[in-house]
């Protein structure tokens, strides 16, 4: 950080990532972190700041096994559930038929639940040595049609590393086989 401190060309880096956190009740609530580096007179100023991401969508916070950990709150009323708190249930418990093993990443699910139409997306995403499962449920139609059309924002970002990666065990194959 230091090296770029010194070396930036830029007199503001904003960098936003999403951030799920959990509130007084356990649940989650969606948050877009924001942090700033600024220079001024020399020194380097940082500004944090939270604020919640606008979404109709539901969170699910899950183990590797489809375990639920937590969830977003209104994520029970829209699959109609008794329970509003649905801690500790197992995926297939909330969506009877579906087969959490068999998600594709970032790839939407389209399950018709009574009379809505909703969009299951499997997301993992590795925070150092532990990997978190997380599952979107989508109800908002538009959203659903960006999922479908590859257009969405996170699918988006998964697929231009995926194509990092590959491209660059790809140079690496190149690489190798020149030495031989």
């Amino acid at each position: 950080m230091r090296e770029y401190y010194y070396n930036c060309d830029k007199a503001i880096i904003d960098k936003s990532r999403f951030l799920p956190l959990l509130d007084h009740n356990g649940f989650i609530i969606e948050c877009n972190l924001s942090i700033k580096l600024t220079a001024f007179s020399n020194e380097a100023y940082y500004m944090v700041s939270f604020s919640k991401h606008k979404t109709s969508r539901q969170l699910i916070l899950l183990s590797e096994d489809g375990f639920v950990y937590s969830h977003t709150s209104q994520l029970s009323t829209l699959i109609e559930s008794e329970n509003a708190c649905l801690h500790n249930m197992m995926i297939s418990e909330l969506f009877l038929g579906i087969d959490f093993n068999n998600f594709r990443l970032f790839e939407p699910v389209i399950i018709q639940l009574k009379n809505k139409k909703l969009a299951l997306v499997r997301i993992v995403k590795a925070l150092k040595a532990t990997k978190i499962h997380t599952i979107l449920v989508i109800s908002d139609r538009n959203e659903i049609e960006k999922w479908l059309k590859k257009e969405s924002e996170e699918q988006i970002e998964y697929f231009n590393a995926v194509k990092l990666a590959t491209d660059m065990i790809l140079d690496c194959e190149r690489d190798d086989n020149e030495i031989i």
